[in-house]
């Protein structure tokens, strides 16, 4: 175990395979998404046996679903021009938001009807992976803590976890994060709009300008 080794032993271990120092800066929400689900399947690759490491491995999948819908929520709204409290971790309210921004993205950008069939395809896997994780940690906090800031424990008896299912559903709905703001692009007029505001921008900057 990690814990185990000396402080030599351990940089030796993972030389070849990470850099021991690295460097963090400003970033975006998918970038975020895609760490952790690498992080996810890093876990799953190692031989750790997961029933020894099932807090960690269920917290880096709720992280990595709430990071997805954040990414596409603050997506919708660049493109919508609104404003939504991205501050919050309740999954449900980022699930709704999420699905609610959807449906406006397909009035507003007139997005094809494959898409729309595609995404409510992949959204009934979404609302069973949001359930089952919002079942077990609402806020953010059972996977991290034992306990709430009252002392009382958050998981006070054994509860039974299919751990399996809730990989597969993760992804299954991993390939819709993956993919969805190109298909937008591709299967509506939201790159036509796009390209529209710019040209409007461009004219109106360039008869502003007093050369």
């Amino acid at each position: 175990m990690a814990l185990e080794l000396t402080k030599k032993e351990f940089i030796d271990r993972v030389k070849g395979k990470w850099k021991v120092t690295t460097k963090l800066s400003k970033t975006k929400w998918g970038y975020c998404y895609v760490d952790y689900m690498n992080s996810i399947e890093i876990l799953l690759d190692s031989d750790v046996i997961i029933n020894q490491r099932e807090r960690s491995l269920l917290f880096l999948i709720r992280h990595s679903l709430e990071l997805g819908l954040k990414d596409y929520i603050y997506f919708f709204i660049k493109k919508l021009n609104k404003k939504i409290d991205l501050k919050n971790h309740n999954i449900e309210y980022l699930y709704k938001e999420f699905c609610k921004l959807f449906t406006e993205m397909v009035k507003k950008f007139d997005i094809d009807k494959s898409l729309v069939d595609d995404f409510n395809s992949y959204k009934i896997k979404l609302e069973s992976l949001k359930a089952i994780i919002n079942s077990l940690d609402k806020y953010s906090m059972a996977f991290r803590y034992p306990i709430d800031n009252k002392g009382n424990y958050y998981f006070s008896e054994n509860v039974d976890i299919n751990i399996e299912e809730i990989i597969d559903l993760l992804y299954y709905v991993n390939k819709m994060f993956l993919g969805l703001d190109s298909n937008i692009y591709t299967r509506s007029n939201l790159y036509m709009a796009e390209s529209m505001d710019e040209y409007y921008n461009a004219t109106m900057k360039e008869s502003m300008d007093p050369r």
